[in-house]
């Protein structure tokens, strides 16, 4: 067994107990470190229970890039995996992504993410962020060609993603489950993340970094988790806040600060037909036939982009919002579609989950 895990908890105590069990049941598992940020797990209780787990009661709120540096201090195998509390391997997950990465000498490997236990609703790709994109997202909000080509980058973007049936190269890998190689990061400096970010551009920060060292990550098919996603209850105000630090953090990294450009027109408005407040799960009429008589793309995102979305197969007639994933769904503004995957045609909503 060559791999220890690595949790940074928030806010999440309940589900550390439950993702150490899961962990344990797969087989190159030797150790887990919990790093509590928060004060709510039961060190005593965890420890006892499970003789190969170490709790850290960070005392303050770390952060999750220095939690996790914290955690890699006690790792002393070759392999890592950092792991949120809301994440769950899919069979044989965890020895695909240790084989993919023994076989490619890759430092960075990391799954694919399904929303839901079915596997019915596949997550995007990690956004990541680059100067190229930042700018393209702000004309995007100006002129409808830019809205229209945005789209269809990301849309290609996606669908490349989820088409690949071998290890291929990606700019940017989500933090929430990633298989690190230690004598990697060693050779590095010894420290994973750049705790300069509190929360959020961690894992982007430390992706653009191997690009520049031409270290590209390696995503992994049929090494499939499934990500609950935005399960800790810290306020969406607060958590706006650490994303806009974080992202000017990142700017001044790479780009001296300056990231914007000013255009001299109206923004757009791209009139989106508002449901309104919903507070139980949701139905969306499609279109009479789908392309064909075949299927749609049933699509969900929190900007009206579309950059990044969650997809799954919708056929014609109404979608039923599943009612497990709205139970997960934290509250807030989202926008849906269904998109003809031939035409390109959509049909767009926005919405609001209300609070409980």
């Amino acid at each position: 067994m060559t791999v220890s895990a690595v949790i940074v908890n928030y806010k999440t105590g309940s589900m550390v107990e439950q993702l150490c069990d899961h962990l344990f049941e797969q087989s190159d598992i030797s150790a887990i470190v919990v790093v509590d940020n928060s004060g709510e797990v039961e060190k005593d209780l965890i420890e006892s229970r499970f003789s190969a787990v170490k709790v850290i009661n960070a005392g303050d709120n770390l952060g999750f890039g220095k939690g996790v540096n914290l955690g890699l201090q006690q790792v002393t195998t070759e392999w890592a995996l950092l792991i949120n509390p809301d994440v769950h391997l899919g069979k044989n997950c965890l020895s695909r992504l240790l084989a993919a990465a023994q076989r490619f000498g890759a430092g960075l490997v990391g799954p694919r993410f399904y929303w839901d236990e079915a596997h019915l609703f596949l997550l995007p790709p990690a956004t990541g962020d680059f100067l190229g994109m930042g700018l393209a997202m702000k004309a995007a909000s100006f002129f409808e060609l830019d809205v229209r080509l945005v789209k269809f980058y990301w849309q290609i973007r996606h669908e490349r993603f989820w088409a690949a049936s071998k290890p291929f190269m990606e700019p940017f890998l989500s933090g929430a489950c990633l298989l690190v190689h230690m004598p990697w990061v060693q050779k590095k400096g010894g420290l994973l993340f750049d705790e300069r970010f509190f929360l959020y551009y961690e894992d982007t920060d430390l992706c653009a970094m191997a690009v520049l060292d031409n270290d590209y990550p390696l995503c992994v098919p049929g090494a499939d988790a499934i990500h609950y996603y935005n399960q800790s209850p810290a306020p969406m105000q607060y958590k706006a806040v650490a994303i806009e630090r974080s992202a000017q953090q990142y700017l001044e990294k790479y780009y001296c600060g300056k990231y914007c450009v000013n255009f001299n027109t109206t923004p757009l408005n791209l009139d989106i037909p508002d449901l309104g407040e919903i507070n139980g799960p949701p139905v969306f009429e499609l279109e009479a036939d789908g392309p064909g008589g075949e299927f749609f793309f049933f699509e969900i995102a929190m900007n009206q982009l579309f950059v990044p979305f969650v997809q799954c197969h919708a056929t014609k007639g109404c979608f039923y919002f599943p009612k497990a994933i709205w139970e997960k769904l934290a509250p807030g503004k989202y926008y849906s579609r269904t998109r003809n995957p031939y035409t390109n045609q959509e049909k767009v909503w926005q919405w609001n989950k209300s609070r409980p």
